[in-house]
């Protein structure tokens, strides 16, 4: 049952969360691990039941846990996304800065995220903005600049002589401000 529903709501699990185990434990089966949604989990247990299953609960909805409201903005040029919560993981992939990103959930200083393209990965927190659904609603509807040329940096002013803020790379997303002949005036994510 458990191996049939992985393949229906998570048949690749770089880009869907559906982790379920089953252990005996006395007469009992336990059933732990989480998903992304109650009706995974729903309908799991109404299979189970179906087939006359004896189980005790330990399975984690996480959007019921960790809410509807849990978005991130990535406010770095580019934002690494592991495979597991610590620097020394496989980098699985990678997303540009002005992403919106769904956070999952957290472990110590990273979050569990998932990109508009659904890729999920652990991303350390220091990489994003914690926004409302509110702010990533604001941010995805305000007036953009795309970063079109492979390197680039932004500046403290309007003069490439002053002091350089942060670099950015082609496919970055900055909410404008105001724009000139010569120089945009550009804001960050997390302001």
């Amino acid at each position: 049952i458990i191996s049939t529903l992985k393949n229906k709501y998570a048949k690749d699990s770089r880009v869907a969360i559906f982790n379920i185990t089953a252990s005996s434990s006395f007469n009992s089966i336990i059933i732990k691990g989480e998903v992304e949604s109650s009706v995974a989990k729903s309908e799991l247990f109404d299979s189970l039941k179906s087939q006359s299953v004896s189980f005790i609960d330990s399975v984690v909805v996480l959007e019921t846990k960790f809410g509807k409201n849990n978005w991130g903005i990535v406010h770095l040029s580019v934002a690494n996304m592991r495979s597991q919560p610590e620097q020394s993981a496989e980098l699985g992939s990678q997303t540009l800065l002005g992403t919106i990103i769904k956070i999952w959930k957290t472990d110590g200083g990273w979050s569990f995220i998932q990109t508009p393209d659904k890729y999920l990965g652990w991303m350390e927190n220091e990489s994003f903005t914690k926004v409302s659904t509110t702010g990533a609603k604001k941010w995805a509807s305000s007036e953009k600049i795309i970063v079109t040329v492979l390197f680039d940096l932004v500046y403290s002013s309007d003069s490439e002589q002053s002091e350089p803020i942060s670099d950015v790379v082609a496919g970055d997303v900055l909410q404008i401000i105001e724009q000139n002949n010569k120089m945009s005036k550009v804001k960050f994510p997390d302001g």
